[in-house]
C-alpha cells in the first residue's frame, strides 16, 4: 500500500469518526418534547345557579439536554355528523315537507398560542421547562325544563378592553362546518364557528382529534385527545 492510500484511508477513517461522534452527541444532547401534565382543567361550578365552566390547555415539558426551538402547537379535529332537515316539495295543494338526509363535516384546525410568550404561536424552550397554550373553553348552566346548554368554544378570545366595548367574546372563528346533501361534498354550504352544543359535539364520529407540536430540533410531539362526559363539563386527557 502506498504512502498516498494509507494516509487518505487515515484522513477518511479520521472524518467517519468524527461525523459519527458528532451524530452520537447530536443525539444524546438533543431536545426531548412531552406531555408532561396532559391537559390542565381550571374551573368552577355554582351548584346554586347550576353554572359551570371549564379552561382546558395543553401542557408541554422539554425533558432533553437541549434548547427545543421555534416551537409551534397545532389542534385538530376532523368529524362527520348525519341529520336530517325538513324540505319543501311544492305541488298543487302548496308545498310539503319531507326529510332529506343531510350529512355535515367538521373540521377545528388551529394554531393556538403560547401563554407566555411575546410571539404567540412560537417559542424557543430551554430544557426542564415547561409552557402551557388553551385548548377550548367550557360553559354550561341550566336550560328547562331539566337539561343543561353546555357550549364547547375554540379560538382566541378578544383582550377584555375590547369585550367590554362590542360585547363580542372571540377574536376568531376555526370551528368549520361543510354541510351537503346526500353527503355529495363537492359544493357544500361552509360556515364557520367559534363554539358547538354538547348534543352536537356527541353527534359528531370524530376520525381525528390530534394535538401536535413541531420544533426545529427534536421530532414532532403527536398526541390524541380523549373525552369522558361523567360531569357536565368534559374530562379530557392526551394519548402520546
Amino acid at each position: 500500500m502506498s504512502i498516498v492510500t494509507t494516509l487518505l484511508s487515515g484522513a477518511v477513517g479520521g472524518l467517519v469518526a468524527t461525523l459519527g461522534a458528532k451524530g452520537i452527541w447530536r443525539f444524546i444532547s438533543r431536545p426531548e418534547l412531552e406531555f408532561t401534565s396532559g391537559v390542565l382543567k381550571e374551573g368552577e361550578s355554582h351548584p346554586e345557579e347550576s353554572m359551570a365552566w371549564g379552561q382546558y390547555r395543553v401542557e408541554i415539558s422539554n425533558t432533553g439536554r437541549s434548547v427545543a426551538s421555534n416551537c409551534k402547537p397545532r389542534i385538530r379535529l376532523v368529524g362527520l355528523r348525519e341529520t336530517t332537515e325538513k324540505e319543501p316539495d311544492f305541488g298543487p295543494d302548496g308545498h310539503e315537507f319531507h326529510d332529506v338526509t343531510v350529512q355535515e363535516r367538521y373540521v377545528i384546525d388551529l394554531v393556538p398560542t403560547w401563554n407566555e410568550s411575546e410571539s404567540p404561536t412560537r417559542i424557543d424552550l430551554n430544557r426542564g421547562e415547561s409552557a402551557q397554550f388553551d385548548l377550548f373553553y367550557v360553559h354550561s348552566e341550566a336550560a328547562p325544563p331539566n337539561g343543561s346548554d353546555t357550549d364547547i368554544r375554540f379560538g382566541d378570545r378578544k383582550p377584555s378592553d375590547e369585550i367590554e366595548e362590542t360585547g363580542e367574546i372571540w377574536e376568531t372563528e376555526p370551528i368549520r362546518v361543510e354541510t351537503s346533501h346526500q353527503g355529495d361534498f363537492s359544493r357544500p354550504v361552509v360556515e364557520t364557528n367559534p363554539e358547538l352544543k354538547k348534543e352536537v359535539f356527541d353527534e359528531i364520529e370524530w376520525t381525528e382529534q390530534s394535538v401536535d407540536v413541531t420544533s426545529a430540533d427534536t421530532k414532532k410531539l403527536e398526541g390524541e385527545l380523549d373525552f369522558v362526559w361523567d360531569d357536565v363539563i368534559p374530562e379530557v386527557s392526551v394519548r402520546q
